[in-house]
C-alpha cells in the first residue's frame, strides 16, 4: 500500500515555511528598492541633471540674446605736451644722444594702463638738433616723439597754434617723422595729401570702433585768428591751410557725419580757449553746443594749459 504524499505540514514546519515565505518577499522587495535607486542614480537623475542643464542654457540664450552686450574702454587724454628750453636742455647727455623717456616716468604706469592713450603734440619736430627752440617759437627734437611712444600713447593730436612756427617746410618734417618712425600711430589735425584730410582716423578697441577728428582754433602765424577764423581760409600761406585741421562749421560738420557713419564712438579734440585762462570763452560753449548739436560723443579741450570745468 502507497505512503500519501499529501501528509499535511505540522506546526514547525508551517512556521518555517510562512518564515521562508515573508524572507522571499522582504528579498524580493529589498532588490526592487534597490534596483529602482540604481535606475534612478544613474539613468533618472543624469538624465534630469541634463534636462535642467539644456533648459538652463537655453534659457541664459534666450536671456542673452533679449540683452545687448555691453563693452567699455578706457581713455586717457593727455596735454599740453609743450617743450621750453629747459625741458629741451634736460634731454641732452654728455655722451651726445637726446633722450626724454625720463620726463613721461611717473605717469608711465597710467597712460599704459588705459585702452587708449592720447596726446595734445603741440609743436612741429625736427631732426636737426642745432634747430630746436622754445618759445616763442617752438620747435622739438623728434626724441620727444620717441617718448611719447615709449610711454605708451595711441593717438597723437597736432592741430594747434603753433602748428606752424616755422612754416610749412617743418611741418612736412613733423608728419615725415610720424609716417617712417611710426607709422602705426594715428597722428590728427595735421596732414600731407588732401586724402588724408578727408578722412577719418578710427581703432577698434574691445569691439568698440572709436573715431578721432581734431580742429584748432587757429595757429600763430598764417592770419588765422579766433575772432575772424575766415582769414586763415583768406590768407593763408601756401600749404599750410591744406595741413591742418581748423575750425569752419561746413568742413567740421561734415568730418562728424563722416566719422559717425564708421564708428560707434567720436571723440573730438578742440584747440581754443585762451591760455591760463581757468573758465571757458564764449568761443568754446558756443563750440561745444555745436559739436553736441552734431552729435558729438566726447569734447576733449586743450591750448588753456590749465583745468577748465568739466560740463
Amino acid at each position: 500500500m502507497k505512503k500519501n504524499k499529501n501528509i499535511p505540514l505540522n506546526l514547525k514546519e508551517q512556521i518555517n515555511s510562512r518564515i521562508g515565505l515573508i524572507c522571499s518577499i522582504v528579498v524580493m522587495l529589498l532588490l526592487v528598492l534597490v534596483f529602482h535607486q540604481l535606475d534612478y542614480q544613474l539613468i533618472q537623475k543624469p538624465a534630469d541633471q541634463a534636462a535642467k542643464e539644456a533648459a538652463k542654457q537655453k534659457e541664459e540664450a534666450e536671456a542673452a540674446a533679449k540683452t545687448p552686450e555691453i563693452s567699455t574702454a578706457t581713455v586717457v587724454a593727455v596735454g599740453d605736451n609743450l617743450f621750453h628750453d629747459s625741458l629741451i636742455e634736460s634731454g641732452k647727455s654728455d655722451s651726445g644722444t637726446w633722450n626724454y623717456d625720463k620726463i613721461y616716468e611717473n605717469v608711465k604706469d597710467e597712460i599704459q594702463a588705459a585702452d587708449i592713450a592720447m596726446v595734445d603734440q603741440e609743436t612741429v619736430f625736427t631732426t636737426d638738433h642745432d634747430a630746436v627752440s622754445g618759445y616763442p617759437s617752438f620747435a622739438t627734437p623728434t626724441e620727444v616723439g620717441d617718448a611719447l611712444i615709449n610711454a605708451g600713447f595711441d593717438v597723437i593730436e597736432s592741430a594747434t597754434n603753433h602748428i606752424d612756427d616755422y612754416g610749412y617746410d617743418y611741418m612736412a618734417q613733423t608728419l615725415n617723422y610720424w609716417k617712417t618712425s611710426h607709422p602705426d600711430v594715428p597722428v590728427l589735425g595735421i596732414h600731407e595729401t588732401e586724402e588724408d584730410a578727408n578722412s577719418v582716423k578710427v581703432l577698434e578697441v574691445n569691439g568698440i570702433k572709436i573715431s578721432f577728428l581734431d580742429y584748432t582754433y587757429g595757429t600763430n602765424n598764417s592770419g588765422w585768428s579766433e575772432q575772424k577764423p575766415e582769414d586763415w581760409w583768406n590768407a593763408v600761406v601756401a600749404g599750410i591751410k591744406e595741413l591742418t585741421d581748423g575750425f569752419e562749421k561746413d568742413k567740421v560738420a561734415s568730418m562728424i557725419q563722416k566719422a559717425k557713419e564708421n564708428s560707434d564712438v567720436l571723440i573730438f579734440v578742440a584747440h581754443w580757449g585762451k591760455e591760463m585762462e581757468p573758465m571757458p570763452t564764449e568761443y568754446e560753449k558756443e563750440w561745444a553746443t555745436f559739436l553736441m548739436q552734431q552729435g558729438v560723443d566726447v569734447v576733449i579741450g586743450g591750448h588753456p594749459h590749465t583745468l577748465q570745468p568739466y560740463g
